[in-house]
């Protein structure tokens, strides 16, 4: 069962935050899902998506469950009713995935109204709309309402009365729909700073005008998502302590609020770090990266950058905080997105690490000939762990 597409799938939609009680509603839904197995399937296998090595997780035992034990295993009938929760399953993603801009089922049924020519019901979903769009996170909350913002304008332009009638209602969309693009246009240039620096493509003069300008305009902001962009941008192109301390502390304060942009924010400060002379250097990539492992900042659609899983480690190692370095593996290696030869590279390397800061000199001897691959940064780690564990076994 473990290696069914629509197991796999299961498990994908489980690990999200929400996705079990979600994916219920939307089974349990009449207009949806009829058949009771299908329901009964879902409640069995939540059992094991987090165990998928269980012994009770094969075709038949999955089946004994579902039909009772007296009934004879047919996996004809078994196949067929994973193929239709495995329809439902992708069903569920189109659902509560595509067309996220349009999220709101009011701001939908209004797109319908306009199309149909009921100009009334139009405006009174899309007032219920930008109602229901408070709580948001902030980024999504000004897309919807950029989307709002033009379909009002749309229609409010062609006549004069609906214009005054309903113009506090596109005053309040046209906001959000500024303030949306100035957020796009902030995370555009904090990925063209970031691109700067891995891949030294250099910033064109227009660029770097039309920064200055947007940074200017938003120097003052009480939206802590546009705020900690700008102070994002002012430490990449001012690398020093103060701008640093300053980006911290107000992504610290912030971070519960913004819901969005947290892993490429850490990603700065991480990679400023790397850059600053701090007197506090490695403890205070413990307490960031502490933060960012806490919140599942690191895994993003479901994968861990391998430079981060192994900075993590060495880290902990540094600070000879072995069990901390072990819990971390345990429950991140399964992310790491790579084929079995690149795997055991990385696994030797991490393992190399702990045991060098144990002083288990013998075993770090004994495995730093598996880190095969070629890379800059693994072929230097090799050479190292080689060196050191030679010198030290004298």
């Amino acid at each position: 069962m473990k290696n069914r597409k629509s197991f796999k799938l299961y498990c994908a939609i489980a690990s999200k935050e929400d996705g079990l009680s979600e994916l219920n509603k939307y089974l349990s839904t009449p207009s949806v899902n009829q058949d009771r197995n299908i329901l009964h399937l879902f409640r069995i296998l939540k059992k094991y998506y987090k165990d998928p090595q269980n012994k009770n997780l094969i075709a038949k035992q999955v089946y004994r469950k579902l039909f009772g034990i007296k009934v004879i295993y047919n996996d004809q009938t078994l196949r067929t009713l994973l193929f239709t929760f495995h329809h439902l399953l992708e069903n569920f993603l189109i659902f509560k995935f595509a067309d996220e801009e349009m999220s709101i089922p009011e701001l939908k049924l209004g797109l319908a109204y306009q199309k149909l020519g009921l100009r009334k019901y139009f405006y009174n979903s899309l007032e219920k709309g930008i109602k229901r769009t408070e709580g948001l996170p902030e980024h999504q909350r000004q897309l919807i309402l950029s989307i709002a913002y033009k379909l009002l304008a749309y229609q409010i332009k062609t006549n004069q009365k609906e214009k005054k009638q309903y113009s506090y209602c596109l005053k309040r969309a046209y906001k959000h729909h500024i303030t949306y693009h100035k957020l796009v246009s902030l995370q555009y240039y904090c990925e063209l700073l970031s691109r700067n620096r891995t891949l030294n493509e250099s910033l064109e003069a227009t660029d770097k005008a039309e920064l200055l300008h947007l940074l200017k305009q938003n120097k003052k902001c009480n939206i802590p998502l546009i705020g900690v962009l700008v102070m994002s941008i002012n430490f990449s192109t001012k690398i020093s302590i103060p701008n640093y301390e300053g980006l911290k502390a107000y992504f610290l304060k912030n971070h519960r609020n913004i819901r969005s942009e947290h892993g490429s924010i850490l990603t700065f400060l991480l990679n400023g770090l790397t850059l600053l002379n701090h007197p506090n250097r490695i403890q205070e990539l413990l307490e960031l990266y502490q933060l960012g492992i806490e919140n599942g900042w690191f895994i993003e659609h479901n994968i861990i950058d391998e430079e981060h899983y192994s900075n993590i480690v060495r880290v902990f190692c540094k600070l000879n905080k072995f069990e901390l370095a072990e819990e971390f593996i345990t429950n991140h290696e399964q992310y790491l997105d790579a084929e079995p030869k690149v795997l055991s590279s990385i696994r030797a390397r991490v393992n190399c690490h702990i045991y060098f800061a144990k002083g288990e000199f013998q075993l770090v001897k004994e495995h730093f000939e598996e880190i095969k691959l070629r890379r800059c940064e693994y072929a230097i780690d090799r050479y190292i762990f080689s060196f050191k564990a030679h010198f030290e076994l004298g």
